[in-house]
């Protein structure tokens, strides 16, 4: 506590110092002195960011429900409004780091839903999150909702998935413990779904054309009527010049579901594999994250 009073101290319009602060004063629960810090976090910025940080800290301690629920809601849609305005006229690195912020956000707000007693909600927001991002705290958030409405299959798949996946959270690994049993079941569990993750990644597009190589390509995937997305557009990125017109890649279909009716655009970037011979290709789907450049 007095290193981040110190540290806010310090830098008195950094808003994410003060959200830590608002979060350190949960944990010793007083309450009043949290949300004074929550309160100047968001006069010095209001932006979704720190909106979506708020929102998930008072999720996690069950306090204020209306107050994470708007917080986390103004960050789904903020974001959403910047996204539909993607193009691939001129897409850039920003478009993807917020399909990232975008698949956080419908987790914290799926996370709201689930401690305010509606896993059903919260399930479509956190699945959506994950088929996003693949963020192990996604995955972890998917197999305690699943185990609320008594999935045990699923909610053993999901806590093996987070553990596969990067930064898992060490508690997650108790919570697969106490539905699969000790150390040797927890283990075999996560080798038996270490390779559903990047095979999650792959996609199986049609070759009509008879076109052969490896080809990258940038996907618009648009959705808001609380479904699955469909392929706007998509560009040609680099690769071989025969695969220039390879128009199989937007026929395809791309697992994303769309939580709810706001409207919502997804960049996406992949590596197209095509062998010669073959009728059918292969998509494979960078995560969010790890794509460098959008051109």
């Amino acid at each position: 506590m007095p290193e981040l009073d110190r540290a806010a101290s310090l830098t008195p319009n950094n808003a994410e110092a003060q959200v830590r602060l608002g979060e350190a004063y949960l944990n010793l629960n007083q309450d009043e002195k949290a949300m004074q810090s929550f309160d100047e976090a968001t006069r010095i910025s209001a932006s979704a960011g720190i909106w979506n940080g708020i929102a998930y800290q008072l999720a996690l301690k069950k306090v204020h429900p209306d107050l994470p629920r708007r917080y986390a809601e103004s960050a789904v849609t903020t974001t959403a409004a910047v996204l539909r305005n993607v193009t691939l006229d001129q897409p850039s690195k920003h478009d993807l780091t917020l399909v990232s912020s975008i698949a956080a956000y419908w987790d914290t707000l799926g996370w709201v839903e689930f401690v305010t007693g509606h896993p059903d909600k919260a399930l479509k927001y956190c699945l959506a999150g994950w088929q996003a991002g693949q963020r192990a705290n996604i995955a972890d958030h998917l197999g305690q909702i699943y185990e609320k409405q008594g999935n045990k299959k699923d909610a053993i798949r999901f806590y093996a998935l987070s553990l596969n996946a990067r930064r898992p959270d060490p508690e997650t690994r108790s919570r697969l413990g106490a539905l699969a049993g000790g150390d040797d079941e927890v283990n075999a569990l996560i080798a038996k779904y270490r390779d559903e993750l990047p095979q999650s990644l792959y996609v199986k597009v049609a070759n009509t054309t008879k076109q052969y190589g490896k080809a990258d390509f940038l996907l618009l995937l648009s959705g808001g009527s609380g479904g699955e997305s469909s392929t706007e557009n998509t560009k040609f990125v680099s690769g071989k010049d025969n695969m220039k017109d390879f128009t199989d890649v937007r026929k395809a279909r791309y697992t994303q579901e769309i939580p709810d009716d706001t409207p919502v655009k997804l960049l996406r970037r992949g590596t197209l594999t095509c062998s010669e011979g073959s009728s059918e290709c292969t998509l494979q789907l960078a995560l969010p994250e790890d794509v460098k450049s959008a051109d």
